[in-house]
C-alpha cells in the first residue's frame, strides 16, 4: 500500500520537525523553524506600525520573502490584501484606496509604483531587517489585542 496524503502535516511539521525542510519551488531552501522565526520577526517589526485588523498590501512574486511577509502580517493580526505584482500604478492605487491598506510589502517593481502614492508606507520585501524583536506565540488578533 502507498503512503496516504495527510493535509494537516504542513501545519504540524514546524513544531514536531523544526529542522525539516519547507517548500521551496526554486527558492533558497528554508526550514519550518527558520520560516517561523522570520515571520515572527516580521510580526515584531509590524507590532508598532499596524493594529490588529489593519490591512497590509502584499504585491510581490512568489518567494520566501513573500511567505515571510504574508505569515508575519497574519501573525501581527493584520488582514493581508494580495495584489498582482504586475498591476499598473493606477490599479495598485485603486486597490490601496479601496482596501484601506496602511502599509505595503512589495517587490522592487511594485514598490517603485506604490512609493509614488505618497501616503502609504511601502517596504521592499528584500529590505526588511533580519534582526530585531521577535513576536512570540502563534497567530494573534481579535478585538482588544495589543502587541507586547
Amino acid at each position: 500500500m502507498g503512503r496516504r496524503h495527510d493535509p494537516g502535516a504542513g501545519r504540524r511539521g514546524g513544531g514536531r520537525y523544526p529542522r525539516a525542510g519547507g517548500r521551496h519551488r526554486g527558492w533558497e531552501p528554508v526550514t519550518h523553524a527558520e520560516l517561523d522565526d522570520a515571520s515572527a520577526r516580521v510580526a515584531g517589526w509590524l507590532a508598532g506600525r499596524v493594529r490588529p485588523g489593519d490591512r497590509v498590501l502584499l504585491a510581490a512574486t512568489a518567494s520566501v520573502g513573500f511567505v515571510r511577509c504574508y505569515l508575519g502580517a497574519l501573525r501581527a493580526g493584520a488582514a493581508v490584501v494580495l495584489a498582482n505584482p504586475g498591476h499598473t500604478a493606477a490599479e495598485l492605487g485603486h486597490l490601496v484606496a479601496d482596501s484601506g491598506a496602511v502599509l505595503a510589502f512589495a517587490g522592487p517593481g511594485p514598490a517603485r509604483l506604490l512609493s509614488g502614492l505618497g501616503s502609504l508606507l511601502t517596504v521592499d520585501i528584500g529590505d526588511l531587517p533580519s534582526g530585531g524583536r521577535r513576536a512570540g506565540g502563534t497567530a494573534v488578533g481579535g478585538p482588544g489585542h495589543r502587541a507586547p
